[in-house]
């Protein structure tokens, strides 16, 4: 999968094998799980997903799902054919382009996401303006001509040489501007915790405003855990691609333990994402449950069945009221 150690020096049998079960398994949980979300957020059932921050989530489902559909397939044909001694060049180029651009999606999507953030918490008032639909429009397509475009530098670069370039441009980059985002947005909740508590307002301003802050606060907090495990993940392989590009004195075998180890941590980041959104936002448990069972629709006709046999009674008992 990209520069060749040494002329005829194939990986172990194991560290092939382990690959290819673990390719597939990455595979069968990233297509479920951004399938859900992807889904989920079309139909809406509960018709509450229909914003900005959910449409860049759907974006960056759509990059993972990009991961469980084409890379680990091609990744578990590759190293299959890796275990018996045999390696396809051409397979490896189609490898490499869909890594890098799920992985540029992926990040200039995390990206997105922090400037939604960032509007939604610091410019509230203007959230709507700042992020209409057709600037997510624009954003997005530029996100996906980036994407399509850069990684096939990596068959003029080679494997290596690229991932370099990517680790330095898009995962450094990125991890700095979302810290920076993340580190704007908590002091700003945390002013305006601190003002609503020395504030005295209105009923409405006690219900609503609260309710809206701490709506915000979790959302943000999912979008920084979705963050912390974007970096937990691409740190190490960071080191990895460091280790892989700079160390001379690295065997052969190691090298190949390397570049398949910073291949599955980062594959596997597209199959965390949806556990995060379906763990922390409630809305989307909802809206699956809604969507799979119906059972809140059952309920909400049931109680409205109910509400309108109430009135109804209500309307008897007024009328035989007033008769008498």
């Amino acid at each position: 999968m990209g520069d060749q150690c040494f002329p005829g020096v194939h990986p172990p049998f194991e560290l092939s094998m382990l690959t290819t079960i673990l390719s597939g398994v990455i595979a069968l949980m990233t297509i479920i799980g951004n399938g859900l979300i992807i889904i989920t957020v079309i139909k809406d059932p509960l018709k509450r997903l229909h914003t900005p921050f959910n449409y860049f989530l759907v974006n960056l489902a759509v990059a993972d799902l990009i991961v469980g559909c084409s890379t680990m397939p091609v990744s578990v044909y590759f190293h299959y054919q890796e275990s018996t001694g045999f390696i396809d060049l051409r397979v490896s180029k189609v490898l490499q382009s869909s890594i890098f651009i799920s992985g540029s999606a992926s990040i200039l999507s995390l990206l997105a996401l922090s400037v939604d953030r960032y509007f939604c918490i610091v410019w509230a008032i203007r959230y709507r303006q700042c992020l209409n639909w057709n600037r997510c429009h624009i954003i997005t397509a530029c996100i996906w001509i980036f994407s399509l475009s850069f990684p096939f530098l990596s068959w003029k670069l080679g494997y290596v040489k690229y991932l370099m370039f990517f680790a330095c441009s898009s995962v450094l980059v990125g991890i700095i501007l979302m810290l920076f985002v993340y580190a704007k947005v908590h002091l700003y909740l945390q002013n305006q915790t601190k003002q609503l508590r020395k504030r005295t307002t209105s009923k409405v301003d006690q219900t609503t405003n609260p309710r809206r802050l701490s709506m915000k606060r979790k959302v943000t907090q999912t979008f920084l855990i979705i963050m912390l495990a974007f970096v937990l993940v691409y740190v190490p392989a960071f080191v990895m691609i460091f280790t892989l590009q700079f160390c001379e004195s690295c065997g052969c075998v190691f090298r190949h333990w390397l570049r398949d180890l910073q291949f599955l941590l980062v594959a596997s980041n597209s199959a965390i994402n949806p556990l995060i959104c379906t763990a922390r936002l409630k809305q989307f448990r909802t809206s699956i449950k809604q969507l799979f069972t119906g059972k809140r629709a059952r309920n909400s006709a049931s109680k409205a069945g109910l509400t309108n046999l109430a009135s109804r009674q209500m309307s008897n008992e007024t009328t035989t009221t007033s008769n008498m």
